[in-house]
């Protein structure tokens, strides 16, 4: 590596003027720099010297991989990791990554969709994996957003505005606290001003509607949890499903009214605890699911995450799949 051999540099200068290099977004410079800092926080951590990484890189970013990846989500190790490899001038192919494990469902079936589960891995299509896994939209969605659909709310929020989705209707879709960087990051990374993902790129058989599914229930769990380390979120998640109820609905419309009072009833029911009955009980103990979810949660998936609005419809499509 030729920025290597600059006599007087560190090793984070050498990484940041290579990943950086016609890089002017501001988030994505921060976000970069703050990747690269923690690679050279650990390798001195490792007792690694500025000669033993550059002379061996491959070496020592296998190693930052195999410590990243078992401690982060996947798509979390992933964003930290292809910074580094940009920085030490790799390919995030040369490193060796756990392989994503996701559910097989009929689109994910060896058998059914070879073609798909073989671009699942490849790493042309490693932006829109990684994207997807952390926002989990429809691929129509996906193919339409544009970098600055990604959006930061005054409180520091993040969102992606799907301008028309499914039945032309506008939603935003939450982006988890751990997920956050990465999806600047890819919207930062595209080379269109209209457009986050190429065309070749969303040329696939990926089935990015499983992903869909996988992202609602890792939603699911970071809502309940939190709502039961801190039961008072549970009034904070309330006032939001309310808040965004009136702002996207009209409420000239005559059947404003009724919607509002099915969309409560279906929080609030049964003190908050929604119990899966019939064949949907059966297929969740047949798959070591389980059958009560807490409403609140769920409805913050199906609102913020799915953009269905019915908690029926976040259990039979998404949860128990």
């Amino acid at each position: 590596m030729k920025g290597g051999d600059i006599l007087g540099t560190t090793l984070n200068y050498v990484m940041k003027s290579n990943a950086l290099r016609d890089i002017d977004n501001d988030t994505t410079v921060k976000i970069y720099k703050r990747h690269i800092n923690n690679f050279c926080d650990w390798t001195k951590s490792q007792k690694l010297s500025k000669s033993d990484v550059l002379n061996n890189p491959i070496v020592s970013v296998q190693a930052y991989s195999d410590m990243l990846y078992s401690k982060y989500p996947a798509s979390t190790a992933h964003t930290y990791l292809s910074t580094v490899c940009k920085g030490l001038g790799l390919h995030l192919q040369d490193i060796n990554k756990p392989k994503r494990t996701y559910r097989l469902t009929k689109g994910r079936d060896f058998a059914k969709n070879l073609q798909g589960h073989k671009e699942l891995a490849s790493g042309k299509y490693s932006r829109l994996v990684t994207f997807q896994s952390a926002v989990g939209i429809r691929r129509e969605e996906l193919a339409k957003l544009a970098p600055s659909d990604v959006v930061q709310t005054v409180e520091g929020d993040i969102y992606v505005h799907v301008r028309k989705g499914k039945g032309g209707k506008e939603q935003y879709q939450y982006v988890l606290p751990q997920d956050q960087e990465t999806v600047i990051s890819i919207a930062a990374s595209s080379l269109m001003p209209d457009k986050i993902f190429t065309e070749e790129e969303m040329t696939n058989k990926i089935d990015l509607h499983s992903m869909r599914a996988d992202q609602a229930q890792r939603a699911y769990k970071y809502y309940a949890d939190k709502i039961a380390a801190e039961p008072q979120y549970k009034v904070v998640c309330i006032r939001k499903l309310m808040d965004y109820f009136r702002n996207m609905n009209d409420n000239s419309d005559p059947r404003y009214a009724g919607h509002f009072k099915r969309f409560k009833a279906d929080i609030f029911t049964g003190g908050y605890k929604y119990r899966i009955r019939g064949e949907n009980a059966k297929i969740a103990r047949e798959n070591g699911l389980p059958v009560i979810y807490d409403r609140v949660a769920l409805m913050m998936v199906s609102v913020f995450h799915l953009s269905h609005w019915r908690n029926d419809v976040t259990i039979k499509n998404y949860m128990i799949r």
